[in-house]
Order: structure tokens, then C-alpha cells, then sequence
């Protein structure tokens, strides 16, 4: 019954959508995104990640107002020691099938991510789900760790499904297109491959009632599409800009809108390969390598306009972010570092990268830069599984990695776990004592203050020694209509809640 139901109700609101003819108390969110939509299974469909967000909670998430990881399914927690996480849940909390939230839909559903050999088993590798337990009345989780692990926590971004309805489930079942089980306010009411997805309000959330009855999720495989769209009131929202769509509301070009930036929490800096080049040994040639690049330059280069230089290792959206400072743009000061390294007749460089346009744009921004001190770049770009093999073997002088933080999680460990020397990337991994020991500190402990504390002396320690050049970070443009929409919180588009989104 409650399938047919869905279905009528499936039916009934896309007529309304599309003939206008929604109630004039109905608030509708149209929100359009590059995202490419799919199925409901939370452990594979990552890419739904506006529609997880609707239809599932987390035991925690990331606040979209200060950026820091808060309590959202759980009442209170602590830590009994540096193994043990005890989490009250809320009381009251159901699914949308009407099946009360109990800690065993916790450990189900964190379990199903090992269980299922998903590619973020990793993630919770820590945990000892056969020793953690729930308290009789179901609201109480003590969860065990193999060992003090402080990123564990960040882990507990992930959906929480429910349990009886879903463990029954294969990976083919329909229910995880288009009727899947959660906790979160809104219900799937249709789901179009490539097209869209219509959400419509739960009349039995046990939380606090967004704003919007309605929203619906536009996917667009053409940026220039959904901005035509955006244009002309088809969608209030757009995510994920194009470039030059970008410029012309810089520019001013529209009127009644908010638009912004955010980061994708993913740094792109140099490591450098000094177990092939001796030269990167020398404090001096990495210092002189720092100073040799205009960041705002460059940045502009690869992303023009969609990015931000680079203030740390770290992105701006990290946990445990510290503001380090940018190296300045010195070519006089990188000429003469590398005279008194012994370089003053020149170095040669080469290098492989990733094939992408930014990446192709920012190395040749920075070999133009190079080259004036003296720096000779030669670069060539592959698809990423073969440039992964030269990564690997050490087959590059330095590499343009990729610091991601997690765009959900926010976690630094994703960041640093390859500067650990069992990394596989030589270029990445530091085999420096002093660095390790802070490295531990911060990622064996489950104290916030320790882990910030330690974290800001690696960022510090990294660009103190000139180990990982910061040089810029991606962003994603958005744009939003204030005739339709008052506020629009937003940290990331990965960690989007648009139920918290506030209608006029």
C-alpha cells in the first residue's frame, strides 16, 4: 500500500510541477547541478549526494554555518577512554517507514561499508564492530576502536539506514532507485536516469520541518543549459558554474542574485622526489622553487576564476585549518638560492601530471615562471592510471598532488595519509622523525585539542621546510535566486543539506 501510495503521490506532483498548478501554500526548491544523479544505496551512489542528504541522516555532519563536525542523530557522546565512543541517540527519531531509529541500524549500517568491500571500507578499518553493543533500550552505542584512531569520528558522516528494511536488499533492487528508507525529511517521489529527482516533505518527520515541501533536482550535462535555465526561472539554485557563466555574474550582469565559491577541499601542491634528485635535498632549492611562482597567477592560469590560492596543505573547509601564510613572489630571492646552492648555471626538471586542462594550464603557467630563475620544466601528461604508475616508481622529479581532505568528511588524515613513510608515492612520503611524531599525535588521539594542535604544527612544519608547495585550490561556483530563495547555507556542494535552504 504504502508503494502504490508513493506512486499516486509520484504522479500527481509531476502533473502539478508541470502544469503550475501547485497549491499556493506548496513551497517548491528547484535546484540544478552537473551531479549525475542515480540509486539510493548510501555505500555506492556517492554521486547522489544532494538526495542522500534528503532522505538520510548521519550520526553527525558538517555544520554549514562554521564548517566544524556537530552532532545531528546523536543527543550526546563521549569518549569512555581512547577506544570507546559512547553515543545517546535521539529519542523519537523513525524512518520514513515508520521503524523507530535504534542503535542497531548504526551498526548495520557502518558495517555495511566493510561488509560490502566498499571503497571506503578503509574508512572503518578502525572500528571493532563485533565488540561494540547497544544498550537495551536501543538509544545507547558504545562503539569500539582496534585502537585510538581521532579521523574515526570524522567516519560517522555516513547515512544511517534502516536496518529491517534494508538488509534484505540486493544490490539490484529497485527500492534503491526510487524508494529508499531513511530518517531525513524528505521521501523519493520520482527518479528519471539523467534527468531529475522530485523529494516532497515526510508528514511524519520527527525533526524540525524545512522550509521547502517540494524540491526537485535538475541534472544537467551541459553547465551552459542550466545556466539558460537559471536565467530564465526554471531552477532557483545552480551549482557547479561554468567558468564564463561565473564571470558574467561577476561582472554584474544580473540582478537579484547571490553567487560565491566554495571549495572542493582538495590542494593542489608540489612534492618533490628527492631520493632521484639531490638537488631537492638542498633547503635552498626548494626554498627558491617557493619563491619562484606568482600563486595568484598561476591559479588564475588553471582555474581562471574558479579557484583560490593556496594558504596551507591543508583546504580552507579542513578541520584543524591553519592560515600559514602564501610564499611571496621573489624571483631576485629564488635566483640567489639557487646560485648559493650551486644552481646558478641552471636546473632541469621533468615531470609527469595527471592529464586534465587545469593541471596542462597550471604547469605551464608555473614553467613560465620557473624558467626566469633559471628552472627548466618539461612536462608530460598522461590518463591517470598510467601516471599513477610513474608516481609509483618514482618516475617524476616532483608531483602535483592533490591534497584531498574529504569533501564530506573534512578530515586532515585524508590529506597526510601519504606522507607516511610506507606511502607509495615517493614523492609524497617524508621520512622526517620530527614530522611523523606530530603526524601520530594528531591522528592517534581522539582529543580535539591534541588533534588540532598537532595538525597546525604539521601544516607549519611543512611550510617551514619547504617539503609540499601549497600552490592553489579548486572551487565550485554556485549561484541562487533571492527572489525565490532567502538564504542558502553552504560549506560545500558534497556536504549540502538543502533542507536547511530558507524559502521567502
Amino acid at each position: 500500500m504504502k508503494r502504490l501510495t508513493a506512486i499516486i503521490l509520484a504522479a500527481l506532483l509531476v502533473f502539478a510541477l508541470a502544469s503550475g498548478a501547485m497549491a499556493d501554500d506548496e513551497k517548491v526548491l528547484r535546484v540544478g547541478t552537473t551531479e549525475t544523479g542515480g540509486g539510493f544505496d548510501p555505500t555506492v551512489n556517492t554521486s547522489t549526494y544532494l538526495g542522500l542528504n534528503l532522505v538520510y541522516e548521519s550520526l553527525f555532519k558538517i555544520d554549514q554555518q562554521t564548517g566544524e563536525l556537530v552532532p545531528y542523530l546523536v543527543e550526546d557522546y563521549y569518549f569512555e577512554d581512547e577506544v570507546t565512543l559512547v553515543m545517546t541517540l535521539k529519542d523519537g527519531v523513525t524512518f520514513s517507514n515508520g521503524e523507530p531509529l535504534t542503535g542497531e541500524d548504526v551498526i548495520y549500517s557502518l558495517r555495511r561499508y566493510v561488509d560490502e568491500g566498499t571503497m571506503l571500507a578503509t574508512y572503518f578499518a578502525y572500528f571493532d564492530f563485533d565488540a561494540s553493543t547497544v544498550s537495551d533500550d536501543g538509544l545507547t552505542v558504545t562503539l569500539k576502536y582496534t585502537e585510538p584512531y581521532g579521523a574515526a569520528q570524522a567516519f560517522l558522516t555516513k547515512a544511517i539506514e534502516c536496518k529491517k528494511n534494508d538488509e534484505g536488499l540486493t544490490p539490484e533492487d529497485t527500492s534503491w532507485w526510487d524508494a529508499p528508507v531513511g530518517t531525513g525529511p524528505y521521501e523519493v517521489v520520482e527518479n528519471v536516469s539523467g534527468s531529475h529527482t522530485t523529494y516532497a516533505l515526510r508528514d511524519d518527520y520527527w525533526g524540525e520541518e524545512p522550509d521547502a515541501d517540494i524540491i526537485e533536482i535538475t541534472y544537467y550535462s551541459d553547465q551552459t543549459t542550466m545556466f539558460i535555465d537559471f536565467e530564465n526561472g526554471a531552477i532557483d539554485v545552480a551549482l557547479n558554474l561554468a567558468t564564463s557563466d561565473y564571470s558574467r555574474l561577476e561582472n554584474g550582469e544580473m540582478d537579484n542574485v547571490v553567487y560565491g565559491l566554495c571549495s572542493q577541499n582538495a590542494t593542489q601542491m608540489v612534492c618533490f622526489n628527492m631520493e632521484s634528485v639531490p638537488a631537492f635535498q638542498d633547503i635552498r632549492v626548494r626554498e627558491a622553487f617557493a619563491h619562484a611562482i606568482d600563486y595568484e597567477a598561476v591559479t588564475d592560469a588553471a582555474y581562471e576564476g574558479l579557484g583560490m590560492v593556496a594558504t596551507s596543505t591543508l583546504g580552507v573547509n579542513t578541520n584543524f585549518y591553519y592560515n600559514v601564510g602564501t610564499y611571496e613572489y621573489d624571483p631576485e630571492l629564488a635566483i640567489s638560492l639557487l646560485e648559493e646552492a650551486g644552481y646558478g648555471d641552471g636546473l632541469e626538471l621533468n615531470v609527469v601530471i595527471t592529464s586534465s586542462a587545469a593541471n596542462t594550464k597550471l604547469l605551464e603557467a608555473m614553467q613560465a615562471y620557473l624558467a626566469d630563475v633559471g628552472i627548466t620544466l618539461n612536462f608530460q601528461s598522461y590518463d591517470v592510471p598510467t601516471a599513477v604508475g610513474y608516481f609509483r616508481e618514482g618516475g617524476t622529479d616532483f608531483q602535483l598532488q592533490t591534497v584531498n581532505g574529504g569533501n564530506e568528511q573534512c578530515e586532515p588524515h585524508l590529506a597526510y595519509s601519504a606522507m607516511y613513510p610506507d606511502s607509495i608515492f615517493p614523492c609524497v612520503r617524508i621520512d622526517d622523525a620530527e614530522l611523523q611524531e606530530l603526524l601520530n599525535a594528531a591522528l592517534y588521539s581522539t582529543d580535539d585539542a591534541v588533534r588540532e594542535e598537532n595538525y597546525r604544527a604539521v601544516q607549519q612544519w611543512l611550510y617551514d621546510n619547504y617539503m609540499a608547495i601549497p600552490i592553489c585550490e579548486s572551487a565550485t561556483a554556485y549561484v541562487y535566486n533571492t527572489d525565490t530563495v532567502a538564504e542558502f547555507p553552504l560549506v560545500s556542494t558534497a556536504t549540502c543539506y538543502l533542507q536547511e535552504v530558507v524559502l521567502p
